[in-house]
C-alpha cells in the first residue's frame, strides 16, 4: 500500500512540475517575441522623436495568431501584447516597462 501511495505522490509530483515547466516556457516565449517588437518601437521613437502609429511603420511581421501586437495609447505611451485566451492578455506597458498576465 505505500508503495502505492508513494507512485501516486511521485506522479502528482512529476505532472505538478511539468505543468510549471511549460507554462513558465510559454511565458519566457512570449517576453522574448514581445521584446523584438519593443526594441523596434523604442529605435523607431528614438530615430523618428515619436511613437508609430501601428506595426506597419517599424515594418514588424508577425505570425498571424496570438501576437505579438502594437497599440499606441497616447503620443507617449504604448503596449504590446498577446491574446492568449477570451479576455486574457499578457502585456507590456511602456510606463511600467514590465509584463502583466491579466488572468
Amino acid at each position: 500500500m505505500k508503495k502505492i501511495i508513494l507512485r501516486i505522490l511521485i506522479l502528482v509530483i512529476i505532472c505538478f512540475t511539468t505543468t510549471r515547466l511549460l507554462g513558465y516556457l510559454e511565458y519566457k516565449s512570449y517576453k522574448d517575441k514581445g521584446a523584438i517588437l519593443v526594441e523596434k518601437v523604442e529605435e523607431y521613437k528614438a530615430k523618428h522623436n515619436k511613437l508609430p502609429k501601428s506595426e506597419e511603420d517599424i515594418d514588424f511581421t508577425f505570425e498571424m495568431g496570438n501576437g505579438p501586437f502594437y497599440k499606441k495609447i497616447d503620443s507617449l505611451r504604448y503596449i504590446v501584447y498577446f491574446s492568449i485566451g477570451f479576455d486574457e492578455y499578457f502585456t507590456y506597458s511602456s510606463e511600467t516597462r514590465e509584463w502583466k498576465d491579466t488572468r
